[in-house]
């Protein structure tokens, strides 16, 4: 399908974009949305939990493909930005690789929500992890592990997160190439509106909200709970795609990121630089970049570091 002459736009007004979004449509799994306090009720209770936290909570998850990779992220936050608190996620550890973890850790659990999850790379288990934290807590940064920091100062940047309610980074592909039409579909979204770049969920900071819970994380969750909205048949393939240089759409899909990048392109458009990341400035996305930090850790000095992070 390509876009040719189409020539649409989204709505000038703010509110017209939210009222769309606040009315996507979708079919999940009975009770699911209450459980995860997204649900109108829900969310009104999390709402009244009153909290003003300066700085996030930090999340991260791995499976064990990327077990070294994430010990490289902690290792940098633990060392370089000492006062955070840090939620490791297990998505699919060995018992061994367990053993030897040393900072806070849960296991995602899966046995809740259906087999698609297990599919790691339909990466419906992100948007979850982000909202089970933040029924805890009010300010929450989600890092991939291939996330690298310079030691740079981020306040302002987290200041900057509490007015907007989120800030993301900028991806590099466009939206319309690298999401499948099934997305599109389910959302009731027409793809060719949807031609600027997309947003790379490496690296999220979310502010706990009435707007992002209803507007974001709500469509966001209840995407990953409807089987072909985020995920699809044949996940790894759809990743992996064709090049983005390959005339046409719809060339690859990019799961959680597609989806987020429509719901937050829908809200912002024009304006969607006011909850960019510039990550050149604090650091870089270094996959691959291992680190053995949890057995070359001194128990003392894990000790002694622990009530920081």
């Amino acid at each position: 399908m390509a876009c040719g002459d189409f020539s649409e736009t989204f709505p000038n007004s703010f509110e017209k974009n939210l009222e769309i979004v606040t009315n996507y449509r979708f079919v999940v799994p009975h009770g699911s949305l209450k459980k995860l306090n997204l649900d109108t009720i829900g969310i009104e209770v999390l709402n009244n939990k009153v909290s003003d936290s300066k700085v996030p909570v930090i999340v991260t998850a791995a499976s064990a493909n990327h077990f070294e990779e994430v010990q490289g992220l902690i290792e940098m936050l633990m060392t370089r930005y000492k006062g955070f608190k840090l939620i490791f996620y297990d998505i699919g550890l060995e018992s061994n690789q367990v053993s030897v973890i040393k900072c806070e850790f849960r296991r995602f659990p899966f046995s809740k929500y259906p087999e698609y999850f297990r599919i790691l790379r339909n990466y419906v288990w992100k948007p979850l992890i982000i909202q089970l934290v933040l029924i805890e807590y009010d300010f929450v940064l989600w890092m991939d592990a291939s996330v690298r920091l310079n030691g740079l100062p981020l306040e302002e940047l987290f200041e900057e997160a509490r007015k907007t309610g989120i800030k993301i980074l900028r991806g590099y592909g466009l939206i319309v190439k690298q999401t499948h039409l099934n997305t599109f579909k389910a959302l009731e979204e027409k793809p060719c509106m949807f031609q600027g770049q997309e947003l790379q969920a490496t690296w999220i900071i979310v502010s706990r909200t009435n707007f992002t819970l209803r507007a974001i994380l709500k469509p966001w969750v209840s995407c990953a709970l409807q089987y072909g909205c985020m995920a699809q048949d044949n996940a790894e393939r759809l990743y992996r795609g064709r090049s983005s240089k390959h005339p046409g759409n719809h060339l690859r899909h990019r799961f959680e990121q597609s989806v987020i990048s429509i719901i937050l392109t829908r809200l912002y458009h024009d304006h969607i630089k006011d909850v960019h990341i510039g990550i050149s400035k604090f650091g870089a996305i270094m996959r691959g970049d291992k680190s053995h930090f949890f057995t070359m850790l001194d128990d003392k000095w894990f000790q002694t570091n622990r009530s920081k992070t």
